[in-house]
């Protein structure tokens, strides 16, 4: 079984691997009969890869216990905070320094100019329409793309916020946009953005099942419900103080949030009531998605997965990598996370 190990932030072209083997010194791979190099991972332990040819210098590459499971690469030299994609042919990835990464297969990337060094935090987009990516320190950055993320523009958003660490919208024209105590919209499509509403709470994330239907999550066990198209934002008891880095749902009626200290909660009451579910891990998780059955959670040294809807959840191995985002679609499943990492589940 082959391993594709993806391009670093050099964006040289993918690079294949045979099995991995771990080994614990730099320069020879132990307890292995092939020839090959001894890969440093950056992370607890360093992996024996054969290569089939020569790659990029200094590209790291890591793998997962499991040859079955999947690959981890450095995709850069950065941290990536989020993925996305469109489709399972339409990828983007985003990180720190207004990194944008595109890809139309997993495999091959390519770096657009994304038209700021700010980090960016979250992305997403509609087919054939236009795509966000968001972030930002102090004031609020939004970047966006209408060709598919061959080129991208700022935009200006009317009024005062902070950095903005979460967006999602709807096929009709709604945005929300979430960072701090603030909701931005745009509701003509990101052509304009102005303040929802300020909160007394820091928001994390966004997420609805329709434009009346948006939730929005937070630190403290914050979560609140907007049913006006982000008029209004109603205050829900989650149940818990933990912070909550990530919301989702797979429709209006089945909606989870994940935080602090393996906190997962789950709503199927259009968020009335919020249930604990076992992660079986303390680490922080910082972002849930799924598709079909399979949901996957990313966070701190940790990915778990649910064959079953979200109902119970088993780890796999993630490498002791810190992973910031996920996202999944039937036919493979992609995490991203600090220093540049990335895994792809098939």
């Amino acid at each position: 079984m082959r391993a594709l190990c993806l391009a670093s932030s050099l964006l040289v072209a993918g690079c294949l691997y045979d099995d991995a083997y771990v080994c614990h010194q730099d320069t020879s791979c132990v307890g292995s009969d092939r020839k090959g190099v001894c890969v440093p991972s950056g992370f607890a332990e360093s992996y024996c890869a054969v290569m089939d040819h020569a790659c990029a210098s200094g590209l790291r590459w890591d793998r997962t216990a499991d040859p079955t499971l999947a690959s981890t690469c450095v995709l850069a030299t950065v941290d990536l905070n989020a993925i996305y994609g469109i489709g399972p042919a339409d990828l983007f990835a985003v990180g720190n320094g207004g990194l944008i990464l595109h890809s139309s297969d997993g495999a091959n990337w390519t770096q657009p100019t994304s038209g700021t060094t700010n980090d960016l935090f979250a992305v997403w987009g509609i087919s054939k329409g236009p795509i966000f990516a968001v972030g930002g320190g102090t004031s609020p950055v939004i970047v966006t793309s209408n060709d598919d993320g061959t080129t991208w523009t700022p935009v200006q958003i009317m009024g005062s916020a902070g950095g903005l660490t979460g967006i999602w919208g709807t096929g009709s024209g709604d945005v929300y946009a979430v960072g701090g105590p603030f909701v931005v919209a745009s509701h003509d499509g990101g052509l304009t953005w102005q303040p929802s509403m300020q909160m007394n709470v820091a928001l994390t994330s966004v997420w609805g099942s329709a434009a009346d239907d948006v939730y929005a999550s937070g630190r403290n066990g914050a979560i609140v419900h907007s049913t006006d198209r982000g008029s209004t934002w109603q205050p829900l008891m989650s149940g818990t103080t933990h912070s909550f880095w990530s919301v989702w749902g797979a429709d209006a009626n089945d909606v989870f949030v994940v935080g602090e200290r393996g906190e997962i909660r789950h709503s199927v009451d259009h968020g009335a009531t919020w249930t604990a579910i076992g992660s079986g891990t303390i680490e922080e998780l910082r972002s849930i998605n799924g598709a079909g059955q399979d949901f996957y959670i990313a966070g701190q040294a940790t990915l778990l997965h649910s064959a079953t809807a979200g109902a119970s959840w088993s780890p796999l191995d993630a490498r002791n990598a810190y992973f910031n985002g996920v996202w999944a679609s039937p036919a493979a499943s992609y995490a991203v996370g600090r220093v540049g990492a990335f895994l792809r589940v098939q």
